[in-house]
């Protein structure tokens, strides 16, 4: 383990990507700095990928700049690396699938009606003897 006074050091890579990230969101040190309320030395450390900021720091930079923490310290944001996340569907394929659901339904009532009649025709069978509407729908001449 890295120590520097005490401190751990900051893994270098991550300190890399977020100090060219940083860059590419501010225009000058003094500025983020004022907005933020730290020290310009210490913006200019991040910059210069010297150190990292604090947790709480951080929050309010990812504030100032208009991007998430992930971002600035991994160039990525949530919805990227997210295996889990579904991309949004577009309104077309929203209607299509709509449009095959009502169609799913509507076979499925269908069938129900279908099938009423073909028990309503097995009793009538079976009580009357009368074969004629069994005979029509399972298409018997």
């Amino acid at each position: 383990m890295n120590r520097k006074g005490g401190k751990q050091k900051p893994d270098p890579i991550i300190t890399g990507i977020f100090s060219t990230n940083l860059r590419a969101c501010i225009s000058t040190n003094e500025s983020l700095a004022e907005e933020i309320k730290i020290s310009s030395q210490s913006v200019a450390d991040y910059v210069n990928g010297v150190s990292l900021p604090r947790a709480d720091i951080l929050y309010k930079i990812s504030q100032a700049v208009g991007r998430s923490m992930e971002w600035l310290l991994t160039g990525q944001d949530e919805i990227e690396v997210s295996a889990t996340t579904p991309p949004p569907l577009e309104s077309r394929y929203i209607d299509r699938l709509e449009k095959d659901i009502d169609n799913a339904h509507e076979h499925i009532r269908s069938q129900n009606d279908r099938i009423e009649a073909l028990i309503n025709a097995v009793c009538q069978f079976a009580l009357k003897g009368d074969p004629e509407p069994l005979k029509k729908l399972c298409d018997i001449g």
